[in-house]
């Protein structure tokens, strides 16, 4: 086969069935399509391949994994949203509790031969708490204090119940210090509020009443696991 031949074949492969190379990465550090984590950054590139690495082993995509993984300087960590999604697409779940001063989050795993769930356990995480982590410090607690409550719960919750859905990455980068605000909570996760409970159409109501200016975030691939 010539070399021109060759160079055809390649361009003739399928986007689905390439695969993310070296190269690649490359080619996307300078573009807008990539973090300004990784943009900025010296290793740039080179992190983006440790986040399509971790991401693999996940079973998540490489665009992604370099979207909702930090792997910068050491420090790593993931979206709070990605950490939700994988455990959603496991057919777990988790039900976040909220309440006046503090929320809950509460772990269910499937059982892989009756299909039902099996509630493991919880984590609450309150304004006490937040008081002692110097969170309240800080200005972005004055807005969101019950958003981040979720999050921190939701993250102590990932790494004790689901770090095989997680590849041992469980902090989110607020908590480790990469970024400043916290994510919107997806609207697939189960909500209860002051003890009512809330379906997949009510949350976000929820979401717009319990935390002020969040943007409800809806991942329409894993509703779609969800239901199934």
């Amino acid at each position: 086969m010539s070399e021109e031949l060759a160079a055809v074949d390649t361009l003739s492969v399928p986007l689905k069935d390439q695969e993310i190379t070296y190269k690649t990465l490359q080619v996307l550090h300078g573009t807008p399509t990539v973090p300004k984590r990784y943009r900025e950054s010296p290793t740039g590139v080179q992190d983006m391949l440790a986040a399509v690495l971790h991401g693999r082993e996940m079973g998540v995509g490489a665009m992604e994994s370099i979207d909702k993984l930090f792997l910068v300087n050491g420090q790593k960590s993931m979206f709070g949203t990605l950490m939700c999604a994988q455990i959603y697409r496991n057919h777990h779940k988790i039900k976040v509790v909220v309440k006046p001063k503090a929320v809950t989050v509460i772990a269910y795993r499937r059982d892989p031969w009756t299909h039902e769930f099996d509630e493991q356990g919880e984590w609450t995480f309150s304004d006490a708490d937040a008081k002692k982590a110097y969170l309240d410090s800080k200005d972005t607690y004055e807005e969101y204090p019950q958003l981040m409550w979720a999050w921190r719960a939701i993250s102590a919750v990932s790494r004790i119940y689901f770090a095989d859905c997680l590849a041992g990455i469980g902090y989110t980068p607020e908590e480790v210090g990469l970024v400043e605000h916290p994510e919107p909570l997806p609207d697939f996760v189960e909500l209860e509020v002051d003890g009512v409970d809330l379906d997949v159409q009510d949350a976000t109501v929820v979401v717009k009443d319990v935390f002020p200016e969040a943007e409800v975030v809806m991942d329409r691939e894993v509703e779609g696991m969800v239901q199934d």
